[in-house]
């Protein structure tokens, strides 16, 4: 969201819960010295900025959008059920899929949370926080999250990472295609919902003109989906994904108006 609102900002990883309040992330470090938590963050970006709250939308905002870019009348009880369908569905899945499958685990996941770390390094705090994460919108009780132990090796492989939480996954385990299609359908909803149903072109998904959370949740995960390597088996996540041509144009479209003209806006930095 702040990057669609033109915050710049800096990205640096987070290896200790010290380094989080309340141990939670996303964190933001405000230049006066404020660590806000996620909650807080959402607050602040309200506070401080023009970013759209969906109980606010008015009907001025509606007839005020241009002609050639048609709105979707999206009340706030709607926005919900569609954040709480990617967060549960499509988020859940992919979440899912970057920590429990490999290749992309070893290759890809691993890496980004442990860049140019070694043997010494301290326990995985993000896959911590991941699983916790995910445990609250597991059904089953038996899920949770790893020790939170003081030091840790650096994990080798998928195996080696769950070896010391036997109980954290339930028998039997999750069905992958099943979540992978739950995640489709939830798209292809979407997709039904805001573009197929509109004549026209369409940049932001609610009636307000621009940006909203949803936008933001939407854009995030189709492009990590769409970014993902290892990723070519038939029925994989992205192979499904990239079928919804109407979402992956939205989801370029965005990038280029946001990302591209102006690349350094979000600057990454690593601890190691």
């Amino acid at each position: 969201m702040m990057l669609f609102l033109k915050i710049e900002f800096d990205v640096k990883p987070v290896s200790s819960p010290d380094c989080a309040p309340d141990a939670q992330i996303p964190a933001l470090h405000l230049p006066d010295g404020q660590l806000l938590k996620p909650t807080e963050i959402v607050a602040w970006i309200h506070q401080h900025t023009s970013a759209p709250q969906p109980k606010k939308m008015e009907t001025a905002e509606e007839e005020q959008a241009p002609e050639n870019q048609p709105r979707v009348s999206v009340q706030s009880g709607e926005v919900n059920t569609w954040m709480m369908a990617l967060e549960h569905k499509v988020r859940y899945a992919l979440i899912y899929i970057l920590q429990r499958t490999e290749p992309l685990f070893s290759q890809y996941t691993l890496p980004l949370y442990y860049p140019k770390a070694t043997a010494s390094e301290q326990t995985p705090f993000l896959s911590r926080l991941l699983n916790r994460w995910m445990a609250s919108y597991h059904p089953y009780p038996s899920l949770q999250p790893l020790s939170n132990q003081a030091h840790a090796p650096k994990p080798n492989s998928l195996q080696s990472v769950w070896a010391s939480a036997s109980s954290l996954w339930p028998a039997p385990p999750q069905d992958l295609d099943k979540l992978v299609a739950e995640a489709i359908d939830v798209l292809e909803s979407i997709e039904q919902r805001f573009f197929l149903s509109q004549s026209g072109s369409v940049l932001w998904l609610s009636k307000t003109g621009g940006p909203s959370w949803l936008d933001a949740t939407l854009f995030a995960c189709l492009h990590i989906i769409l970014h993902l390597p290892f990723s070519s088996a038939p029925g994989s996540l992205r192979v499904k994904v990239e079928k919804l041509d109407q979402l992956c144009q939205w989801e370029k479209a965005v990038f280029r108006s946001y990302l591209a003209p102006n690349p350094d806006s979000v600057r990454f930095y690593s601890p190691f």
